[in-house]
């Protein structure tokens, strides 16, 4: 078979089973090539696959388009491991037999555990836990003393838990702390302050007291002259600190600054001040777009003339790695003067190299589990490219030091994990939560694609320590109610009752009726316009909108021709929020302007949008952020003077000055419907309901805020 062309023998292998071509990688180097680096090959067997095998694939892998074949074996390797541990045990109350994924009420399986491993000298599970949902994500807040962490529990109505893990006399246990409802996704944690990314399905982050339950709404500063798409993601927060009297925010376009010490002033902050991070390469499509970071922890570092700095990293959409950081001076008056010293992207050259092109080194293998580093060290966690029999290793980098030796990435140490351990849970990695770890030692915290989450002690090969994990967790001092060591219900979506309908192309007539008893308003909200409805359990295409609203699991269908999901999946990614993107209405009557399209006002929170969904499927839908919030209006006029013609309005709504660009159109529309209250003698010329006004009624107000 070598004497053949490689294009026979590339038809050869499309005619192979996986099993089969694995095999023949295996017996040599030559195959071991030309098999790993056939892009139509692995793009042929991903899409059998997924037919044949009806595999979940990762809702944020990359599009095929700019994938390599190595990004689609590791999708199709993720998929499985995924399958092989998403299995569920159903008791069977009646003679007939329920599907293996049908998960009623009175099922006992689909239990999420929180599992404790000790590494230290072998791999062994000291202690596990149960949870009362899937663990969406977490955090570690480690003062030496104790260990805290804040972990998003549960799909239907997620919850932080706040935790503490440590021993007493009985040994290891967890106890539950606070139970923080409807917020979601923390990003920072402290002995009595959080932020969290999302509360009750705002996209917006949220600040609060975790002990006293106080919380203000942290309102981003949305830079002039900023495109549609891009509203959302400067809202988007991803990660969060506290640093010389501010709460610093990196979102996905930019880090925003807010003030603590007008942390009292009402129940939201604006920011004082924000940089967008402009992380551009060259011929790189939404290169900036960041998707996952974290500040350096623990380390008071100061510049040169003595000014406070605060380190960051992270890793773009286009997986490219960067670096940043603030710098705190004083102003003549002794103020606080914040500065963007540096945010650019990571270059071999950085690394010991001597080549100046952008590098993927440390982020492209680790794309769903990165990112997290305390004194410069950072954790990335890869699959291994060898032994099968060891598929994961994790991998501790230096990065934010920014050494010149030449010495490869600064490896510090390798623990590879054997694949026992995937059918025990450990790790199957689905995306890394939270690290904590002080000198390249100390505790990790991961999440497993089946939504459970674990905590291991790492110790890299040249530490020794004596003694087991128990003897090294920090005393309970408190008497609060521990975390069960039995089953427990789960709370998950009613999406994930249908699964095996939905993954053979049915929508169930009782999952829609549930689904969409969710969307409506809950107050009356008047008469609606005839060009708009809320029939959803009529509407032609309510199978776009059918998916889970958190990021657990979410199914995307991309080699089958079906629209399960498309339009709410597609949704998310674009705008990259973390908050519940709801419909509001569809439009009854399409525009003539857009006639190959459905036309469906969404909500996030409060916030407005317009998606456009192309009735070819191998097309994506587009998003127009609206400058109005679901208060202002819902089925007036001014919702149809929005959305007629095919017309941008938040690019011509103050002409081509465009001082407060797209990005302002919300609070464009707060600041006038404010202006109009303390100027009544304007609305007794006019007509009172703003939402009736009309192009030339709106004109007039451009000067308000000049």
């Amino acid at each position: 078979m070598l004497v053949l062309p490689e294009d026979i023998q590339s038809n050869i292998f499309l005619r192979l089973g996986l099993k089969d071509l694995t095999a023949l990688r295996r017996t040599s180097c030559y195959f071991q090539r030309l098999i790993s680096n056939d892009k139509s090959l692995w793009t042929h067997i991903l899409e059998h696959e997924t037919h044949s095998r009806g595999l979940l694939l990762h809702p944020n892998r990359s599009d095929i388009a700019s994938s390599t074949a190595a990004h689609l074996e590791s999708s199709l390797r993720c998929a499985i491991l995924l399958r092989k541990a998403y299995s569920l045990e159903v008791k069977e109350d009646a003679p007939e037999t329920r599907p293996r994924h049908n998960l009623d009420e009175d099922t006992t399986g689909s239990m999420s555990h929180l599992s404790v491993f000790d590494l230290s000298t072998n791999v062994r599970c000291c202690e596990v836990f149960y949870l009362p949902g899937p663990a969406l994500a977490g955090i570690v807040d480690d003062t030496g003393h104790m260990l805290r962490l804040a972990l998003t529990i549960g799909t239907s109505n997620p919850q932080i838990l706040v935790l503490e893990l440590g021993t007493d006399e009985e040994g290891i246990k967890i106890q539950h702390l606070a139970a923080l409802r409807g917020f979601a996704y923390a990003i920072y944690f402290s002995e009595s302050r959080m932020v969290c990314a999302t509360k009750d399905g705002d996209g917006c982050p949220y600040l609060l007291d975790w002990r006293t339950g106080h919380v203000w709404k942290l309102v981003s500063r949305i830079p002039p002259y900023v495109m549609q798409m891009e509203f959302q993601a400067h809202a988007n927060a991803i990660a969060a600190t506290e640093w010389e009297g501010f709460v610093i925010v990196i979102t996905n376009k930019s880090i925003q600054l807010f003030d603590m010490e007008t942390s009292h002033n009402g129940d939201s902050i604006a920011a004082m001040l924000s940089f967008s991070l402009d992380l551009h390469v060259e011929d790189e499509y939404d290169g900036d777009f960041v998707e996952e970071a974290s500040f350096e922890a623990k380390v008071n570092r100061k510049s040169q003339s003595g000014a406070p700095l605060l380190l960051f990293t992270g890793r773009r959409r286009d997986s490219y790695s960067f670096t940043g950081a603030l710098m705190m001076n004083r102003g003549k008056g002794g103020e606080r003067v914040p500065i963007l010293l540096e945010a650019r992207v990571q270059t071999l050259h950085d690394v010991g190299r001597e080549s100046q092109t952008p590098s993927r080194e440390l982020s492209i293998a680790a794309m769903q589990s990165v990112v997290g580093h305390s004194f410069g060290y950072v954790l990335q966690v890869i699959f291994s490219k060898g032994d099968e029999q060891h598929p994961l290793e994790f991998l501790i980098l230096s990065w934010s030091k920014q050494t010149r030796s030449r010495d490869i990435d600064q490896h510090l140490s390798t623990l590879q994990v054997s694949a026992k351990m995937d059918s025990e849970g450990f790790p199957v990695l689905h995306f890394l939560t939270s690290i904590d770890f002080d000198d390249a030692a100390g505790l990790i915290v991961f999440g497993t694609s089946r939504g459970e989450l674990c905590l291991v002690r790492f110790l890299p090969e040249n530490l020794w320590i004596a003694g087991a994990l128990e003897t090294s967790l920090p005393t309970l001092q408190n008497s609060a109610i521990s975390l069960s060591k039995f089953p427990v219900s789960m709370d998950l979506e009613e999406f994930y009752k249908h699964i095996d309908d939905i993954r053979a192309g049915n929508i169930p007539r009782a999952l829609v009726k549930k689904v969409v008893e969710t969307w409506l308003p809950r107050y009356e909200r008047g008469q609606i316009s005839p060009v708009w409805s809320q029939d959803w359990e009529n509407y032609e295409h309510v199978e776009e909108w059918i998916s889970p609203s958190s990021t657990w699991l979410i199914p995307n269908f991309s080699f089958e021709k079906k629209r399960n999901g498309r339009a709410l999946v597609q949704a998310y990614r674009i705008l990259g929020t973390k908050g519940v993107i709801t419909p509001v209405a569809y439009r009854v009557t399409t525009p003539e302007w857009v006639k190959d399209s459905e036309q469906v006002i969404v909500r996030i929170g409060k916030q407005l949008y317009a998606v456009y969904v192309p009735f070819d499927s191998a097309e994506d839908v587009s998003i127009a952020v609206l400058p109005v919030n679901f208060d202002d209006t819902f089925d007036s006029r001014m919702l149809k003077e929005f959305c007629r013609d095919g017309r941008n309005w938040l690019r011509d709504w103050f002409g081509d000055g465009g001082k407060y660009g797209l990005g302002c159109g919300a609070q464009v529309a707060e600041e006038v419907l404010s202006f109009l209250e303390s100027h009544s003698e304007i609305l007794s010329e006019m007509e009172s309901n703003p939402e009736k006004w009309t192009n030339s009624e709106w004109d007039p107000f451009h000067f308000i805020l000049d």
